[in-house]
């Protein structure tokens, strides 16, 4: 997935994926919605980790 070009200033870029592994990114911030519910927040490593861990079981 190529990334948008940097933007100097306080700006908010979202990107909705159903691909985990284009979501982790260094740095960056996600937020995993369930079914309107937010299930986790934070960096976007841990959010996937987190997701990750729940579809295991």
């Amino acid at each position: 997935m190529a990334r948008a070009p940097t933007i100097h200033g306080r700006r908010t870029f979202v990107t909705v994926s159903h691909d985990a592994h284009a979501v982790r990114s260094p740095g960056d911030t996600a937020i995993w919605l369930d079914r309107g519910h937010v299930r986790a927040s934070g960096p976007a490593n841990e959010v996937v980790d987190a997701y990750g861990a729940s579809s295991l079981g």
